[in-house]
């Protein structure tokens, strides 16, 4: 549950996102979506501060533009709520919540 870790899991899964993708086994990509936004948040409670945040949402905004538009949006904003407030303001686009100020 470190920040390493789950750059680690990212790097491992991102190259498989575009040929489940082209090969059209959707179901499979929003699972795995949404495992990587459970995955974020059970980092983002278990670390003070997080190094490569801007890092991390690039990636679920490539996700979301590239694969998955709207159809994992219920269980992103969900969530995106329970995010700290600075990953809240860099997922805004991806999940649409009140923003809390810090």
């Amino acid at each position: 549950s470190t920040e390493e870790q789950m750059l680690f899991v990212l790097h491992m899964v991102g190259p498989f996102l575009q040929r489940l993708h082209t090969d059209r086994f959707m179901r499979v990509l929003f699972d795995l979506t949404i495992q990587l936004y459970e995955l974020l948040l059970r980092v983002d409670r278990s670390v003070p501060h997080l190094k490569y945040m801007d890092t991390v949402c690039d990636l679920l905004y490539h996700i979301k533009y590239q694969f998955t538009g709207d159809s994992v949006k219920a269980d992103a904003e969900r969530v995106v709520k329970q995010l700290r407030p600075a990953l809240q303001l860099r997922l805004r686009f991806i999940a649409q919540v009140p923003i809390k100020t810090e």
